[in-house]
């Protein structure tokens, strides 16, 4: 319950190892974004919910964080349950396995987790959501990230209730995931924003669920697309090295520059999709 910053000395050197105990980190006091946890890796957790962190009504920052090798039955890297509503900032949440959510699991209308500038790859789901398991109307918001190489039953899972749900995905790829790239939930009405990110590569569909009325997605990629929103295109990305891993652009890419005219790259040139 306490508002402090737990801080390590890097990533790579300074490791919390759950010996396969518990989550390795637990947030459940009612711990709001001025409790941190920066600078650490995170591994080798074994617990029910959370193999790596567990949020329960709680709300941390966690940044700057490699989070792998995690187990759990929800939320290998990361759980959040009840109202947690963590921001996730500059993570590696990798190599983790779940009976759902791979990567990250969020329970519950008031759960919703910010995640902003994170690699989110290679993570295992037995069933829904190898990278991303949203469920019960958790808000959630993606930006600046990257959901790849995930193994389950689609990258992103979201279910969401007409009434709570709200999923917004900006600047973002998520490719050459098994499955569904993102796999919204068809018995409930949905109205997800999506701007200036790729999918492609995914196993299955690219998007599944929506239709032109109930979701607005604009300046995407989509491969194979059927999205007619303005700026959608379909195109090769061209990545610079996805067998290693980099899904940054290459400068021949037809998405550079391709994004809203009026979005600004920090270069001051229009912002690039993905």
């Amino acid at each position: 319950g306490k508002n402090i910053s737990i801080i390590g000395a890097d990533r790579e050197t300074t490791i919390i190892d759950g010996n396969q105990d518990t989550s390795v980190v637990i947030f459940s006091s009612g711990e709001n974004f001025n409790a941190v946890l920066s600078d650490f890796t995170i591994t080798n957790g074994e617990a029910n919910n959370g193999g790596g962190i567990y949020c329960d009504n709680s709300s941390p920052t966690v940044k700057n964080c490699t989070i792998k090798g995690n187990t759990s039955n929800s939320g290998g890297g990361i759980a959040c349950i009840g109202g947690a509503s963590p921001m996730l900032l500059n993570l590696e949440i990798k190599e983790n396995s779940a009976g759902a959510g791979g990567g990250i699991y969020a329970i519950s209308q008031i759960a919703a987790p910010t995640i902003d500038h994170c690699t989110i790859r290679d993570n295992t789901a037995m069933g829904d959501g190898g990278g991303i398991y949203a469920w019960d109307g958790s808000p959630m918001i993606i930006k600046h990230s990257e959901i790849t190489n995930n193994t389950g039953s689609h990258g992103i899972f979201f279910q969401g209730q007409a009434a709570h749900a709200s999923l917004k995905i900006m600047n973002s790829t998520i490719a050459n995931n098994a499955g569904d790239g993102l796999h919204l939930d068809d018995n409930n009405t949905q109205t997800p924003n999506i701007i200036h990110t790729i999918f492609s590569g995914n196993t299955s569909q690219q998007i599944f669920g929506g239709d032109e009325d109930t979701l607005n997605i604009s300046y995407s990629n989509v491969d194979d697309s059927t999205w007619t929103g303005t700026g959608n295109i379909d195109v090769d990305p061209i990545f610079v090295d996805t067998a290693n891993g980099n899904y940054h652009l290459l400068a021949t890419s037809q998405l550079i520059n391709a994004g809203h005219p009026d979005s600004l790259d920090s270069d001051g040139t229009v912002a690039d999709i993905g």
